[in-house]
């Protein structure tokens, strides 16, 4: 089988003619991953103005553009029409982001390819998608509570959720505006105690009822509870912040998991922290981004 630096993953999706009139617009949207770089394309094609056999090409041609040379106007370009332009974007990482992508290392950091996490951290998982007011109030809630800086961390991986790829990743973390973020391959949690042991962990409420839940763990009770003891074990702590579910707020501590998890989580009580927005609700209110044509 191909190596991490030799597979490429390629997608297209497309709005076409149909023999029924479309009410949308005709699209073309097409990306390429490889080991290198993240490369993605997209055109609005004008309305009716071609068959479907010729918008297809025009989509063959877009594809084999990132496949050759990213942004570039060699196959697609020349048959665009006066008014229709390639909107592209793409991204050539660092060499440590590249390690990370292909398994040599598990760990970066955004600011420093050579830096390694120790013990005893203040670590603050999530996939950030956004960042938000909520999360820099959770921050510095936890920062009083553990009177340490916090660290954040955000995996490639997500047991629940696709991966990132490099476009993705540069987005998130410049969210970030300068704060150092912990890059991992860590999808579970275990695997985040590995990395950062001995440390203590801040997590909202529907993160802290995964930990104790079988479906993370193949299905099996046995294996819940065994990542429960090891994470009673190993965490020097969880702060947990409720969350608001339903039009109510969901109190962490109210919650019934195992014993063991409680002895070891500080609850963030709905007095100390509130903010009834969610990050679903955030991606929903965004609009698109702005995208950088193709050079004709």
């Amino acid at each position: 089988g191909a190596t991490p630096a030799q597979a490429v993953g390629v997608a297209v999706t497309a709005s076409l003619r149909t023999r029924q009139p479309k009410r949308g617009a005709h699209r073309v949207f097409v990306a390429v991953q490889t080991l290198a770089a993240t490369r993605t394309a997209a055109v609005e094609l004008e309305k009716d103005a071609r068959s479907r056999g010729a918008e297809e090409r025009v989509a063959a041609g877009l594809l084999l553009d990132q496949l050759l040379a990213g942004c570039g106007a060699r196959v697609a370009a020349p048959v665009l029409r006066a008014g229709e332009s390639l909107h592209c974007d793409g991204v050539e990482p660092p060499e440590a982001w590249r390690d990370l992508f292909a398994g040599v290392r598990s760990v970066v950091r955004s600011d420093d390819a050579e830096a390694v996490p120790g013990r005893g951290r203040l670590i603050f998982p999530g996939s950030f998608d956004p960042l938000h007011e909520g999360h820099l109030r959770m921050a510095r809630i936890a920062e009083e509570i553990a009177e340490r800086p916090v660290e954040y961390e955000l995996s490639i991986a997500n047991v629940d959720k696709p991966g990132l790829d490099y476009v993705e990743l540069r987005d998130r973390v410049a969210r970030f505006a300068g704060r150092p973020v912990w890059l991992t391959r860590a999808a579970t949690f275990l695997e985040k105690i590995d990395l950062f042991p001995e440390s203590t962990f801040v997590m909202g409420a529907d993160t802290y009822v995964r930990l104790a839940d079988p479906r993370y763990y193949g299905g099996s009770a046995a294996a819940a509870a065994e990542a429960v003891r090891r994470i009673a074990r190993r965490a020097r702590g969880l702060i947990v912040f409720g969350r608001v579910q339903d039009n109510r707020f969901q109190d962490a501590s109210q919650l019934d998991l195992p014993q063991p998890l409680r002895d070891v989580t500080y609850f963030v009580s709905e007095r100390e922290f509130r903010l009834d927005i969610s990050s679903t609700e955030l991606r929903r209110r965004a609009t698109a981004g702005g995208e950088a044509a193709c050079e004709a």
